[in-house]
Order: C-alpha cells, then sequence, then structure tokens
C-alpha cells in the first residue's frame, strides 16, 4: 500500500517518530502499575483489587483471571497498534482486533453489559478497515486534513 506523504517534514517526524511511541509505552505502563491496576484479579465472579502479584499464582491456579495485568497490557498493545495505524501500517489494524476481543471482554467483566453490544459492532468495523487497507485501499487527500477537525 502507497502511504499518504505529509506536506510538512517536521510533522511527518513527530508522527514516525519512535521515541512518541516509547514514550506512550512507558507513559501507560507507570501510570497503570502506579495507580496499582496490575493488582487486579477477576474471581468468583467478582473483581478483587490489591492482589499482590506474588499471590497471582495461586489465584490463576483456582480459575482467576488477572484483569489488570491484561488491562494494562491491552493498554499498551492498543497504543501501539494506534500509532502504527496513524503511520499507515496495515499491521496496526489486524494487532487492533485482538485488542477490541481483549477490551471487549474486561469492559464486560467490569460490569459494562452493554460491552456485548459495542465490542462486536467495533470488531466488526476493524474487519472492515483491516480487509480495505489490505486490499490497497489509502487514505484520501481530504481526510489528511481530519485532525484540524479534533481541535
Amino acid at each position: 500500500m502507497k502511504c499518504l506523504q505529509l506536506p510538512n517534514p517536521t510533522l511527518r517526524r513527530v508522527v514516525h517518530s519512535k521515541y512518541i511511541d516509547i514514550v506512550g509505552v512507558i507513559l501507560v505502563t507507570v501510570i497503570c502499575f502506579y495507580r496499582g491496576f496490575h493488582e487486579t484479579i477477576y474471581y468468583q465472579g467478582g473483581i478483587q483489587f490489591g492482589v499482590p502479584l506474588s499471590g497471582f499464582s495461586d489465584y490463576i491456579s483456582k480459575g482467576a483471571f488477572p484483569i489488570g495485568l491484561l488491562s494494562t497490557l491491552g493498554a499498551v498493545v492498543s497504543l501501539l497498534a494506534a500509532r502504527m495505524i496513524v503511520k499507515q501500517q496495515n499491521l496496526g489494524n489486524w494487532i487492533g482486533l485482538f485488542t477490541t476481543i481483549n477490551s471487549g471482554v474486561i469492559d464486560y467483566l467490569f460490569g459494562n453489559h452493554s460491552a456485548i453490544i459495542t465490542y462486536p459492532l467495533t470488531f466488526v468495523i476493524a474487519i472492515i478497515a483491516t480487509k480495505k487497507w489490505s486490499e490497497g485501499e489509502q487514505v484520501k487527500k481530504a481526510d489528511a486534513k481530519y485532525w484540524l477537525l479534533i481541535l
């Protein structure tokens, strides 16, 4: 697939910078661990917070789901997938399919029962985007200025 060339070389360097990827991953990971999200499990039909990592193996052997660790990992991988999409790499769409499943399960376990409707819809849209990109459809010039609407 042919990538759209950004007219501003500085903006292009920022968009394609690996340092932004690294800073994003570090930021998400540090915040998640600082807030203690990694110490959250889903066990016996409920969410338990503050479970030390040293006790995880016992809980997991009894059927616990390490929702906090998977949520943190999902946030990092989702960030990287979004960065790949910004760089117009279709691999980001493929990764996004799996992060959608991960996020949907976690969201449902946290009590968002509408996740059973919203995440399958998101998954279908992600499949369509991935298929279109695989066929070579690229960003149109008019869409390249879409970021202006966000401002």
